[in-house]
């Protein structure tokens, strides 16, 4: 699975990869779960021809159409292909300047996130870009949610201490909100770095919001980094009380007690 998942440069899931009998990459489609659209990518593959390349001629045809160049430029990134990705979205940010349109945000993420930081793995034009989100469009969705992914940039770009310093000042700046410790627990889970200060971090959200299964599954995750899978179960257990009608929460212990 690693050894594909380097090879095709997957950025986000879930991905859906169509090859040849080769094994040539002929398309993809990320995020996509409808089923009408995902039939209509299969067919048109199916016949030949490409939906990401014919998508590409049909926005250098409408260049006003500020958001089919987004979502072209979103799937050149997705696809790891600098020069195209670059091509459509930095357009989308130039036309959309102010993020009027919410675009800009997008772009400048898509960019940041899913091109340089997993696809391209250039980290520090990845932070590059995720520190313009935080300063220029710092209200966006996008924008609220940056932090782990801006720390982990950091993180592998050797900048360990900007990284800690980042999520500890979220902390210093709202210490009674779950959120922040949350953000640190998951930077330490996804990163396997500094697990024991992720723990308490994870203990102090579902301290502050103990009614959040997330939470509780977050600190389950960081548990079973630390190599102790029986804590896991039981975090996750009280994320099972909290929300029984969700199957992931079950899912979860299931694969802690496997020890995987």
């Amino acid at each position: 699975g690693l050894e594909l998942f380097d090879k095709y440069k997957i950025t986000a899931y879930p991905t859906l990869l169509f090859l040849d009998a080769k094994g040539k990459e002929i398309d993809r489609s990320v995020d996509l779960d409808e089923a009408a659209p995902l039939a209509a990518e299969m067919k048109s593959i199916a016949e030949g021809r490409s939906p990401l390349a014919e998508l590409t001629k049909k926005a250098d045809k409408e260049k006003d159409n500020l958001q089919l160049w987004f979502e072209v430029g979103s799937r050149w990134a997705f696809k790891a292909e600098k020069a195209q990705a670059e091509k459509y979205l930095q357009k989308v940010l130039t036309v959309d300047k102010d993020n009027a349109k919410g675009l800009a945000s997008k772009a400048v993420f898509i960019l940041g996130k899913f091109l340089y930081l997993r696809g391209l793995k250039k980290y520090d034009s990845a932070a590059i870009q995720l520190e313009q989100l935080k300063k220029y469009f710092p209200t966006s969705p996008e924008a609220k949610g940056i932090n782990v992914t801006l720390a982990s940039a950091y993180l592998k770009d050797k900048r360990e201490g900007q990284a800690v310093k980042l999520l500890r000042k979220a902390i210093e700046q709202n210490p009674n909100e779950a959120t922040p410790y949350a953000e640190f627990a998951v930077f330490a889970w996804k990163n396997n770095y500094k697990l024991d200060e992720g723990f308490e971090k994870a203990q102090k959200a579902t301290g502050l919001n103990p009614k959040d299964p997330d939470l509780w599954d977050i600190q389950a995750e960081v548990q079973f980094a630390q190599n102790k899978p029986s804590d896991a179960v039981k975090s996750e257990e009280e994320a099972v009380k909290l929300k029984a009608d969700e199957p992931y929460y079950k899912q979860q212990i299931e694969r802690f007690k496997k020890g995987k």
